[in-house]
């Protein structure tokens, strides 16, 4: 279970059963004020983090959570707050105050699986 905790700027995941299991901080860039409101599994491992704010992104971690890169600049979205796999592969983003949802290809997803 994957929890984007916005007050804490960070992805928590938990077991099945509701334990802790380990802590993501999405800041990837010192002085970042990390915001995120969507966490996604990406098939095959890794995860997907929609963050808001000044710092509005679409962030890519591999499975260790080790951050890969933004899947939009910056300045194509506004505030993304929603994802979703289409049936696919494609990856669809709700951008708030941009008022749209979009479609995004992912050419490359990360290898490997969470435990």
């Amino acid at each position: 279970i994957y929890v984007a905790d916005t007050r804490n700027g960070c992805v928590q995941v938990f077991s099945p059963d509701g334990a802790f299991l380990w802590m993501l901080s999405t800041a990837t860039s010192p002085g970042e004020r990390s915001l995120p409101v969507a966490v996604l599994p990406v098939p095959g491992g890794g995860l997907v983090v929609a963050q808001v704010g000044a710092d509005a992104a679409l962030k890519l971690f591999d499975r260790d959570g080790v951050f890969l890169g933004e899947l939009a600049p910056r300045e194509e979205l506004c505030d993304p707050a929603g994802l979703a796999w289409g049936r696919l592969g494609e990856l669809w983003v709700v951008d708030d105050l941009g008022r749209r949802v979009r479609k995004l290809e992912l050419t490359v997803a990360p290898v490997g699986a969470f435990s």
